[in-house]
């Protein structure tokens, strides 16, 4: 198979909330090797019932945290044990540290993969095809392993070779996976290949080990991972359809046989749907079950209606829409008699294919269920943990948008206005699901009245057939409104999203691949508007899905000039989140910049020395006149960020540290000298201003990352500033070398003092870059940085 299937290049870097400090015991125990001990009963105790704890908890992040308790507290004196027992505990430390707020992905990594070791001495399949099935979720869902990047790379602006860890692509895993997850190897490849290889490896194990339910759950799970890729990587589409169906295929087989009825209903239901995603609708096992699923379905309305659209799914392949639109009414009627009536928008979305005289009717009364759910609907489906927004909200919001604009002819003024509102709505969900609605309190949005001269609203919209954009222009007379451009049916959500990924993946690791895609994107995205674009101008972008991971500035216009070059700009996940900002309330900045430049060892992972913050700190401190509300701290650790921000008005927070978001906010961080700050501390410690009246202006976040290719983890990156309670944030997409950083630093905070707005200074900073060339002048350098929320 031929994809390289880079869904994350990166060498993993990890998300991380504060472990206990004595919880390293249980990872010590675990990787011993070899184990040298006897048969503990006491461990093989507390490991079942640190299970028992986690799995039958509706908050698993508690559990998870009651668990590693329990399971410290059992080690003792115990310093060795056998690998059986050593499967066991290690198995249910691992799902603890992956579940619990004390534990993390990293530790969850590091333990599980013991826990696989010792199950495979052991001769225990079942236990081996536990751990790899969870490490496989560890390693979906997000960034694992902390290490850094900035300090190993800074050799590069001097022109010197940095060599790259190689990276495989999936079909160099071989036929059998298991061997990679005892490979030294395997730390250094991409999130998509431990995720492969950990998934299939637990099918294999659990159907030689006779463990149907995780083998049904590995194999759904591994369907989805396809599906992901077919949708990402539209080359490859064919191929990773072939394989998400055959992984189905598998997943509905194991299902069949698990003894629990009530879940083996769940996981059947749940491998038929991946299956027809995948185009199954032909297979003869796909029909048997969801007549089987029929027929089981009894007296549960809710379960019936389940089995009823799957039926109507078949009937849609079969092109039999009268009786599918049959079926899906029935369907919605016993779904909406249920408590929590959580599929009836996708029963309704259904019924808009069934019945497309009726779409319009059909997906307005999507969008009224939806509606009525939302607030109650969990962040991640329980059985596959994928992403409820991506799964139940997002395809409802889309339908909405197509429909209202594949319905309004041509620029007409109410009718782009309502629909605005719906896409702005759209973002406000997409980040609520991410940080949760009471993490991010919403404010009315800047409407294009109130726009400033040459500052320009951009909503782009990717849609399974077409790219469509609507903007907004301020001028001088204050009449701005929000228009729409000609539609571009050359593009579509799935083309995009593969030239992003290509765009990401090229100018992170410094490669010169980028510029193809750079200028198609141009094209796509900003060639429609760039005669409102000019040198005084803000263009202000509120992305959509995959662009939030795009590095804009480095768009590339018919002449190869950067866009960047062209106008200021800023990137803002929804419009009622991110206020523009205003003038200065004092003459002066006052700056608090905290460093860390040592090496720094925590549970979560390794964090290398950043040589060139403590400069970079230094000199944002200078800038700010060293007044008596600057402070600069060197190895800062969180009470010195607790004592500087309850006694000063900070006007900038600046953070030369490593920092990680991934896009859940309970396990984004920064790093500090010996421990990590989660996201949501920083923003108490911020709010301290807020009681003296002062909103944070700007934080600066110079060494943080996301996962490439990673939707959620960009987003929660451009949440940073709106979760942290900052007007505007300034950070990294990904990690750029020492003299990098500082270069462009200095530059932007020389414009920044002198009185110049924050999309003005940073558009500065970054065309003298692209003007000193070299290795200053590469995307890699500059183009990392991106303005965040406010940009006045």
């Amino acid at each position: 198979m031929r994809p390289v299937f880079l869904l994350a290049l990166f060498p993993l870097v990890g998300a991380f909330a504060p472990a206990e400090a004595h919880a390293a015991s249980v990872q010590d125990l675990c990787v011993q090797s070899p184990p040298l001990g006897e048969a503990s009963p006491a461990l093989v105790s507390a490991a079942r019932d640190a299970e028992q704890m986690i799995g039958s908890a509706a908050d698993r992040a508690a559990a998870g945290d009651r668990a590693i308790a329990t399971l410290t507290a059992a080690i003792g004196d115990t310093a060795l044990s056998d690998d059986r027992t050593l499967a066991v505990f290690c198995n249910a430390a691992g799902e603890a540290y992956r579940l619990g707020n004390n534990g993390s992905p990293y530790q969850a990594q590091q333990v599980l993969l013991a826990a696989f070791g010792h199950a495979e001495r052991a001769g225990d399949r079942a236990d081996s095809a536990t751990a790899a099935y969870r490490l496989g979720m560890v390693s979906a869902s997000g960034t694992v392993a902390a290490t850094g990047a900035r300090g190993a790379r800074r050799s590069a602006v001097r022109g010197e070779d940095v060599p790259d860890t190689p990276q495989l692509e999936l079909n160099q895993a071989g036929s059998d996976a298991c061997p990679w997850l005892r490979d030294s190897r395997l730390r250094a490849q991409t999130q998509a290949f431990i995720t492969y290889v950990a998934l299939q490896c637990a099918v294999d194990r659990a159907q030689a080990g006779m463990s149907p339910e995780t083998a049904a759950r590995a194999g759904l799970k591994l369907a989805r991972f396809w599906g992901v890729i077919a949708v990402r990587q539209p080359a490859d589409a064919a191929e990773a359809r072939g394989e998400s169906l055959k992984a189905a295929l598998d997943a509905l087989s194991s299902a069949s046989r698990v003894a629990d009825a009530d879940l083996r209903a769940t996981l059947t239901a749940g491998a038929l749907e991946a299956a027809l995603d995948a185009g199954g609708a032909s297979e003869a096992a796909v029909r048997d079950g969801v007549r089987g699923l029929t027929a089981g379905a009894g007296d549960d309305p809710k379960r019936e209606a389940q089995a009823l659209a799957l039926a109507a799914r078949l009937k849609l392949a079969d092109k039999d829409r009268a009786g599918a639109a049959g079926l899906l009414r029935r369907a919605t009627f016993l779904e909406s008699q249920s408590i929590l009536p959580d599929r009836l928008a996708d029963w309704h979305l259904l019924l808009a294919e069934a019945d497309p005289a009726n779409r319009t009717t059909h997906i307005a009364a999507a969008f009224r269920a939806l509606n009525a759910v939302r607030p109650a609907l969990a962040a991640y489906d329980p059985v596959t943990e994928e992403s409820v927004f991506a799964l139940r909200i997002r395809p409802v919001f889309e339908a909405l948008v197509d429909t209202l604009l594949a319905s309004t002819p041509g620029d007409d003024p109410v009718a782009i206005d309502q629909i605005q509102t719906v896409v702005e709505e759209y973002r406000q969900a997409e980040l609520q699901s991410l940080f949760g609605s009471e993490c991010v309190a919403a404010r009315p949005p800047i409407k294009p009245a109130e726009l400033g001269a040459n500052e320009v609203l951009l909503y782009p919209i990717l849609l399974p057939d077409r790219v469509e954009l609507l903007y907004a222009a301020g001028g001088p007379n204050g009449q701005a409104r929000y228009r729409r451009l000609p539609v571009n049916r050359e593009a579509d959500r799935s083309k995009v999203a593969a030239l992003v990924l290509r765009m990401v993946t090229a100018t992170s690791s410094g490669s010169p691949d980028w510029k193809a895609p750079a200028r198609a994107l141009y094209d796509i995205l900003i060639k429609p508007v760039e005669g409102a674009l000019g040198p005084e101008s803000t263009l202000v972008v509120i992305p959509d899905g995959p662009l939030a991971a795009l590095p804009f500035a480095a768009l590339t216009d018919a002449d190869g000039k950067f866009l960047i070059e062209r106008t200021r700009l800023s990137t803002v996940p929804a419009l009622a989140y991110s206020q523009p900002g205003g003038a200065r309330k004092r003459p002066n900045l006052a700056v608090v910049a905290a460093a860390l430049e040592k090496e720094v060892v925590l549970p979560a992972g390794n964090f290398p020395q950043l040589i060139g913050t403590g400069e970079e700190a230094r000199f944002a401190y200078q800038i700010g006149g060293a007044g008596g509300d600057d402070a600069l701290i060197e190895n800062f650790r969180r009470a010195d960020l607790v004592r500087v921000l309850s006694t000063r008005q900070a006007d900038v927070l600046h953070l030369a540290t490593h920092a990680s978001f991934n896009g859940r906010s309970d396990r984004s961080y920064i790093v500090a000298d010996g421990e990590a700050i989660p996201l949501s501390e920083l923003r108490s410690l911020i709010s301290t201003n807020q009681t003296r009246g002062d909103q944070l202006d700007l934080l600066i976040l110079s060494a943080c990352e996301t996962a490439v290719g990673d939707e959620q983890a960009s987003m929660g990156l451009a949440g940073a500033a709106v979760q942290a309670g900052a007007t505007s944030a300034l950070a990294s997409l990904w990690q750029v070398n020492d003299q990098g950083t500082e270069e462009l630093m200095k530059a932007f905070y020389t414009r920044y003092k002198a009185g110049q707005s924050k999309a003005e200074a940073l558009r500065g900073a970054q065309v003298e870059l692209i003007k000193r060339g070299g290795a200053l002048g590469d995307p890699n350098i500059w183009a990392a940085f991106t303005l965040l929320g406010g940009w006045r």
